[in-house]
């Protein structure tokens, strides 16, 4: 229940905030500044060490993105659909999977249209730009400490579905034609993190045994998805070749987004988001 806050400031220390008021207004800014626009420094001259990271890769050739952006079948809308979780929550419009898997086929082929029209003029309708976000707090005592939670984004579902059925075309594409190599691998159906946490143990093993010295740093990405900036996300896509189309319309389910926060006093003042993915 996110019905009261905690704030820090060096003049005043910590302080709890219970008003209403209060509560709303420093939530929003909290969510504001993670939603913030990054400095990502790709306006200016990229340094050389980072310049052949975004270079397109020679190797892949373009067409085999042709079919990415056709108009979806049906079933791959059928697809989608039933194999989406009941559990999941609705948007702002209230719809949710349980709804669209009893709906009939007459409104599959609506939302078949829907998608379509949406891959090819590379937007999206204004309704999904504005979502509702629930704070979960971690697996530990949140402290009434905003930080210390996950927001999780109340996605129409209509919009998830249109963007799954991209996302699986992507994924074949991907996996097809080995697009993604190294530790990307894992982000692919199929695939899983297994492969380099076995490997990391057999280093650790062989280093017990032969009493060799190991070091070990692992990095905790914090708020990794939320500075996630769309500038880098473009570059990335450019790089493998990934069309302008779909790199116009991926970004376009980001920019601009405005996002209201669930608090126990109700929502939130709208927030703009200018990075991150959801």
């Amino acid at each position: 229940m996110l019905d009261r806050v905690r704030t820090s400031t060096r003049d005043q220390g910590d302080s709890l905030l219970i008003t209403s008021e209060d509560v709303k207004r420093e939530t929003a800014e909290v969510f504001s500044k993670q939603f913030r626009k990054r400095d990502h420094k790709f306006d200016n001259e990229l340094p050389d060490n980072w310049k052949h990271e975004y270079s397109p890769i020679h190797e892949i050739n373009p067409e085999i993105y042709n079919s990415l952006m056709l108009q979806p079948t049906l079933n791959e809308c059928l697809d989608v659909v039933n194999s989406s979780s009941n559990k999941s929550a609705a948007g702002n419009s209230g719809i949710g999977y349980q709804m669209l898997k009893h709906a009939s086929i007459d409104v599959h082929n609506i939302l078949i249209i829907l998608a379509g029209l949406c891959y090819k003029a590379q937007v999206i309708p204004t309704q999904w730009k504005l979502t509702s976000l629930f704070p979960i707090p971690k697996p530990k005592d949140w402290d009434y400490n905003i930080t210390n939670t996950r927001p999780i984004l109340l996605i129409e579902c209509v919009q998830k579905l249109t963007v799954k059925i991209l996302n699986n075309r992507l994924s074949a594409i991907f996996t097809e034609h080995n697009i993604l190599k190294g530790p990307n691998y894992a982000g692919l159906k199929g695939c899983s993190t297994l492969i380099p946490i076995h490997t990391v143990c057999n280093i650790m093993e062989d280093a017990r045994k032969k009493k060799k010295e190991l070091w070990i740093v692992a990095q905790d990405m914090a708020k990794a998805f939320d500075s996630v900036g769309l500038t880098p996300l473009r570059r990335a896509l450019q790089r493998i070749k990934v069309p302008t189309q779909t790199i116009d319309f991926v970004t376009e389910l980001f920019e601009q987004r405005q996002i209201r926060i669930i608090t126990a006093y109700g929502l939130t003042d709208v927030i703009t988001g200018h990075d991150g993915i959801d």
